[in-house]
């Protein structure tokens, strides 16, 4: 079903106070809220969205129509293993972040309701963002900048460390709760 979490509207607050138009890569895009609440909002002119399930990508061009938008390609393509030809003016993600060990622990309301692939990246939580790292200085155009979201407290410092490690300035941003969970990650 995918269903957003409230937590998630403060990356489009984030990026409103930073956004210049332009053009945004959403990067697991699920039901497409992020990406079609940027174009509603008139925060970007353009956007692609990328998910590797088939059915997310129906669900968020459902959606789409239903919201009456354009400007927006969404595309399947798997993330870790294939290539990005095009820039933008802002990456943003909600990537899949919770290690496989932590997935018992997740409330009914989340496990029932969400497909895996949308949780885990099967291995330490913290794939997305390495390859997020690796490729967005090259994905980025002049000026662009990256929004993600974390798994919060328990997550943010690693996230952060490895942008760092790849020559990004991060700053922490807090959610709706005052949990630290979100960066926003320029290269130098």
């Amino acid at each position: 079903m995918l269903i957003p979490r409230p937590e998630t509207e403060t990356i489009i607050e984030i990026i409103k106070q930073k956004s210049e138009s332009g053009n945004f890569l959403d990067i697991g895009t699920g039901s497409g809220c992020i990406a079609i609440s940027l174009l509603k909002e008139k925060i970007f002119s353009t956007g692609v969205a990328i998910d590797i399930s088939r059915e997310s990508l129906f669900i968020a061009n459902q959606n789409k129509l239903k919201f009456q938008i354009e400007n927006l390609e969404f595309k399947q393509l798997d993330f870790l293993n294939e290539n990005i030809n095009q820039t933008f003016n802002c990456i943003v993600s909600n990537p899949p972040y919770i290690p496989p060990e932590e997935m018992k622990s997740l409330k009914d309301g989340v496990i029932k309701f969400e497909p895996e692939i949308a949780l885990t990246d099967f291995s330490d939580g913290l794939s997305f963002y390495r390859k997020i790292a690796i490729d967005g200085k090259k994905l980025l155009n002049p000026n662009g900048f990256i929004i993600l979201e974390t798994g919060g407290e328990n997550q943010i410092i690693q996230v952060k460390q490895i942008f760092l490690d790849q020559n990004y300035i991060v700053i922490i941003h807090k959610d709706q709760n005052g949990e630290n969970r979100f960066l926003e990650i320029t290269p130098k």
